[in-house]
Formats: structure tokens, sequence, C-alpha cells
């Protein structure tokens, strides 16, 4: 996934490295560190899903695993493990939408909605085992558009605030 944040940088999140980096003042392309610790030893995290907010951080999506980088440093990390529906899984896709909630596009899991404001999750059930969530895009009138390997969603309620199990209404295309 590539995202331009407002300042002219480009993120993209990498399989093999994790965040790269490109500054828009400087052609120089950056690597930028996202492992984890165990003991002595930094092992190296994947990004598969990025998304850069107007105020300059970075939400990154990864396996098992929603982080928020504040251009310094991960400033919050969310574990989706307890969320999910399987031990393992990882975020393709980020979009906020206009009530700022992030849609998130998990591997085989499809769609969960998450409010940073309230740390809450909920699933969007889309009637479907096993969906991959590829792209998001939300119009004018805030309606959200899903895109999976099957085809497309549209959502025609809009999310206010996620509750335990969203209640969304779609039409496949």
């Amino acid at each position: 996934m590539i995202q331009e944040d407002k300042f002219g940088n480009v993120w993209i999140g990498n399989y093999s490295s994790g965040l790269d980096f490109i500054s828009h003042n400087q052609s120089n392309f950056h690597i930028i560190p996202y492992f984890y610790e165990i003991g002595e030893t930094k092992i190296r995290k994947r990004i598969y899903g990025v998304k850069a907010n107007p105020d300059g951080t970075v939400w990154l999506g990864g396996e098992n695993e929603l982080s928020l980088y504040d251009g310094h440093q991960i400033s919050r990390r969310v574990n989706l493990s307890t969320y999910m529906y399987r031990s393992y899984s990882v975020i393709y896709t980020i979009e906020k939408d206009k009530n700022n909630n992030l849609w998130l596009g998990i591997n085989d899991e499809g769609v969960m909605c998450y409010n940073p404001q309230k740390d809450f999750f909920s699933h969007v059930d889309l009637d479907v085992d096993n969906l991959d969530i590829r792209v998001f895009y939300e119009d004018e009138d805030g309606t959200m558009l899903i895109g999976s390997e099957i085809g497309l969603y549209l959502s025609l309620i809009h999310i206010s605030e996620p509750t335990r199990q969203a209640e969304i209404s779609y039409a496949v295309f």
C-alpha cells in the first residue's frame, strides 16, 4: 500500500522490511525501522496497509496489529488478535471515514471498523466467509464502497459509532 501525507511524503508498506519512506524535500529513500523485540533480538515486522492522516500521523496495518506512527515513533499499538475470528491475519487496507472510524480490510476476515477515540472494534458482517478486502472508497454522501476479491460491496447504512456487531446493509455488484 502506498500513501502520500499532507506534507507530500510518500509512505510504502513493505512486506519484507516494514515501512519505507520518501521525504518530500529530499530524493533519498529511507527505511523506517519497524520491529518488535524478544530479549536482545530485534525482529522486523511487515506492513501491508498504510493510511496517512491530515495531522501527519500514519496508521500502519500489519500482522494482527494496527499501529499509529507519529513521525518519530510508534505512539499507539493495538493487537487485533482478541477481536478477530482467526488467530492470525493481516490488515491489507485502511480507510478513514467522515466520522473518523477506521475501516480495516483484513485477509480472510472481511471488514472491521475501529473507533480510535473510544478504542472500540466491531465486525462488519458481509455474509461471506474468508473474504479478502482490498480497497475502500467513501463517496461524497458517506457511502462506503468495499472492494473484495469477489466483487464490490456498497454500504447503505453509515456507521456513526461502531457497535459490537455493525449492522450494514449492502449490495454486491
